[in-house]
């Protein structure tokens, strides 16, 4: 049996490799989550900040598009953090229905703890939320951050896929956004009717590809199980026959 154990650990140790080899480069990453949403509608975001390093992040800053300025920004307080808006006069208003036009955007929102020890601190992650819209009505919006560390570090997650670098290392936090006829609704959404704006819907550069980190952890968690279920059944027909000889206790555990 201890033959059996110590090869189910190494399968086990390979598989968690791969897990890690798969999983961990996507987790670093800022993402927008829930990752979709309606077009049109006033969702809230959430800006998820993993902290891969041994240190503490402690401060996020992340800026809206400039090409498709969002008529409404609602921040959700964040214990033990400051929060600071920057906003913008529109050269042209957005006109939001009902006689109503808006002149006057967020362009960024930057978190910034008010301590060392409240930050988010290593294999740890944190949720900044936001309420905004009217989403436009174009594919996917790409959401520009800057990942900043106790030891002054900074990460710019900035970049924007493109043909010719379709998974860049430093990716920008993406939200795909359906029409309110799609067949996928985005949680926490309420799809409202804004006026038109006479804007182009345009699609930005296609979204990165999906991490494989899933497969591996579905393939390492069927590894455990089959190799549970194997040692289960040896020990289980090693128990019908009586153990003979001094060295018996020890060889069926």
């Amino acid at each position: 049996m201890l033959r059996t154990l110590v090869r189910l650990l190494t399968v086990a140790t390979g598989f968690g490799a791969l897990v890690a080899a798969g999983a961990l480069p996507a987790s670093a990453h800022v993402v927008v989550t829930p990752g979709q949403a309606v077009q049109g509608s006033m969702t809230e975001i959430a800006f998820r900040m993993p902290t891969e390093r041994d240190d503490t992040s402690v401060k996020l800053t992340v800026t809206f598009p400039e090409a498709h300025p969002l008529p409404y920004v609602l921040v959700k307080p964040h214990p033990d953090w400051s929060i600071r808006i920057r906003k913008v006069k529109l050269d042209t208003p957005i006109d939001v229905g009902g006689g109503r036009t808006v002149s006057e955007v967020v362009r960024s929102v930057t978190w910034s703890v008010r301590g060392r020890s409240h930050g988010v601190g290593p294999d740890q992650y944190d949720d900044f939320k936001v309420l905004a819209g009217y989403l436009p009505t174009i594919d996917r919006m790409y959401f520009k951050a800057v990942q900043t560390y106790a030891d002054g570090t900074v990460i710019p997650w900035v970049e924007i896929p493109s043909d010719s670098d379709p998974k860049p290392a430093h990716p920008a936090p993406s939200l795909t956004l359906v029409p309110p006829s799609g067949t996928a609704a985005a949680p926490a959404a309420a799809v409202l009717k804004p006026g038109s704006t006479g804007r182009a819907a345009t699609d930005e550069a296609a979204g990165p590809g999906a991490s494989h980190g899933p497969l591996y952890a579905g393939a390492f968690g069927g590894a455990l199980l089959l190799g549970a279920a194997g040692l289960g059944g040896r020990s289980l027909r090693g128990r019908r026959r009586p153990p003979q000889g001094p060295g018996a206790r020890d060889a069926v555990s």
